[in-house]
Parts: structure tokens; C-alpha cells; sequence
């Protein structure tokens, strides 16, 4: 009698651990499920959310018309760096412009109209921009500084004998610098010239060396 309920008791017992594993186990898959259904609503929302604001980013993008694209440097070879330096000069003579007399503001917009064809030529041909960039730095602040004198001397209401004198010599060296940045232009292009010259005459002469054309 006493076997027998030993017996029972241990057959209880494996049923209770059993039970008690079944129960684990079940538990342990409901929450595992509920975890991976979890992880994917939570993905999914996040994209739903990153497409909002990407949608939302993509609205705000501003794309210039092809009228404003027109004022932009034409680029034959090579990479614009945006802001470059002398867009940042050519902002400042156009800034030191208001409120001056126009004839000092007309020497002024020629003075960047130069600058402008310069950057379009040295956006094509960066190995030119280190000498450009040197003679700029050298000169326009100095200009900037002495426009900036005159303009005082404008403002002021105060007939000074030196004003005149003061303009005579601003227009003089403005024309001047103009004049600078175009003969070296020009000196750029002549010797591009030159060298593009020299490369079809060689073609020229091996063609006929070979007796393709006679």
C-alpha cells in the first residue's frame, strides 16, 4: 500500500511539472509573438512617418525656373564651387552701389560685369583661380574701403573741396581695376587661343605627314 501511494504521488508530480512546463512553453511563444508583431508595427509606422517628413522636405525644395537658371555661370568642363569668392566680392560692390551717385555707380556695374566674366571663365579653368584669387583679394577690399570713405563724404551734406577730388581719383582707379580684370581675361582667352592653334595645326600636319589627304 505504501509503494502504491509513492507511486501516485510520483506520477502526480510529473504531471504537475508537465503542466507546468506546457504552461511555460505556451506563454513563452504568446509573448514571443506578440514581440515580432510588435517589432513590425513599430517598423511600420516609423516608415510611415519617414515618408511624411521626407514628402513634406521634398515640398519645401525650391527649383528656379529656366529665367533664373539663365543667369547662372555656363560651364563648358568641370565643376561651379558654389558662393565661389568672387560672387562673394561682386555682393559686396553691389552693396557699397546704394545710395552712391551714378557715375560712380555705373563704373561700379562695370566693374562687375568684369568680375562676372571672370568667374565663368575660372569656373572652367580652376588652374587659373589661385592668380584671380590673389589679385582680388589684393585689390577690391582696399576699393570696398575708399568707396566706403567717399560715400561718407556724400552723405554728409558737407561741401568739402576734396569731395570732387576724392570722386576723380575713385572713378579712375575703378576704370583702372575694370580694365585690369579684362586685359587679363583677354590674355586668358589669347593664349587658350593660341594653344587650341597650335593642337589643330599639329593635327593638321600629321594627317597630311600620313597621306590621308593629299
Amino acid at each position: 500500500m505504501y509503494y502504491l501511494k509513492k507511486l501516485w504521488y510520483n506520477h502526480s508530480e510529473v504531471k504537475i511539472m508537465k503542466f507546468l512546463l506546457f504552461i511555460f512553453l505556451f506563454v513563452f511563444v504568446i509573448i514571443s509573438l506578440f514581440t515580432i508583431l510588435g517589432v513590425y508595427l513599430l517598423k511600420g509606422f516609423s516608415n510611415i512617418i519617414s515618408a511624411l517628413f521626407k514628402r513634406d522636405s521634398q515640398e519645401d525644395i525650391y527649383i528656379p525656373n529656366n529665367k533664373e537658371k539663365s543667369s547662372e555661370s555656363i560651364i563648358i568642363e568641370g565643376e561651379v564651387v558654389k558662393d565661389s569668392f568672387l560672387q562673394e566680392y561682386i555682393k559686396d560692390i553691389n552693396k557699397a552701389k546704394l545710395g552712391i551717385d551714378s557715375d560712380v555707380a555705373s563704373a561700379l556695374s562695370s566693374l562687375t560685369e568684369s568680375l562676372k566674366q571672370m568667374d565663368s571663365y575660372i569656373a572652367n579653368h580652376k588652374k587659373n583661380e589661385k592668380d584671380i584669387m590673389m589679385m582680388t583679394e589684393h585689390y577690391i577690399p582696399e576699393l570696398l574701403k575708399h568707396i566706403k570713405v567717399y560715400k561718407e563724404f556724400s552723405l554728409s551734406g558737407i561741401n568739402s573741396k576734396h569731395k570732387e577730388d576724392i570722386k576723380f581719383e575713385l572713378l579712375e582707379t575703378i576704370n583702372m581695376v575694370t580694365k585690369a580684370y579684362s586685359s587679363v581675361l583677354s590674355e586668358f582667352y589669347d593664349s587658350m587661343a593660341l594653344s587650341v592653334s597650335s593642337s589643330l595645326e599639329a593635327i593638321k600636319q600629321s594627317i597630311k605627314m600620313k597621306g590621308y589627304v593629299k
